[in-house]
């Protein structure tokens, strides 16, 4: 695959980048929305006694909004480096092919997201580790670096499966806005 870095791919990439972390930032809020909602019906439940109601339904919304940074960033970083450069979508495209580039912008944004994941993963291990002028230089945990990288990469694979229709759904959209404001070819 060669590199086609133009400014028109980039300001298509850069919508497609936008709608898909608008949309996820959406899905992420009703996703919340709905947590503290159930959360709030099990404290006022006769199950929940002692419970105290909504403790924990705002420390619900607070861990996925604080989130959001580790989980839209490198999506819409990924989605945008792969429609900027490896898989542009133009007006000439079919939509088969769309979809196809979609496809791979989805992948490219799961291996942002993977490669973003297992450097907070390997600096967490590390500032975990203990003091860093201890008894000695600290090491960190084998299994814990292990664990933390192996849930790095699952949560990678649920990216991907997560955020593919909706770069499919933005993809084909923005191909179409792309379509319709380019010029038609001059033939006479």
């Amino acid at each position: 695959m060669r590199l086609t870095a133009t400014g028109a791919n980039a300001r298509t990439a850069a919508v497609a980048a936008l709608l898909v972390a608008g949309v996820t930032i959406v899905q992420a809020i009703l996703q919340s929305v709905a947590d503290a909602l159930s959360i709030l019906v099990y404290a006022a439940s006769p199950v929940a006694v002692g419970y105290p109601p909504g403790s924990d339904a705002v420390g619900s919304f607070a861990a996925t909004t604080a989130s959001l940074g580790l989980a839209v960033a490198p999506v819409a970083l990924g989605v945008f480096l792969a429609f900027w450069l490896l898989v542009p979508l133009t007006a000439e495209l079919h939509v088969g092919r769309v979809a196809l580039r979609s496809l791979v912008a989805s992948a490219v944004a799961a291996a942002v997201a993977l490669a973003i994941g297992a450097v907070v993963a390997a600096v967490d291990a590390a500032a975990t580790a203990g003091p860093l002028f201890g008894n000695a230089f600290p090491r960190p945990d084998s299994s814990t670096l292990f664990q933390s990288l192996s849930m790095t990469v699952q949560s990678a694979l649920y990216t991907f499966v997560a955020v593919t229709p909706v770069v499919i759904l933005v993809g084909v959209v923005v191909w179409l806005w792309v379509a319709r404001v380019s010029p038609a070819p001059s033939g006479a």
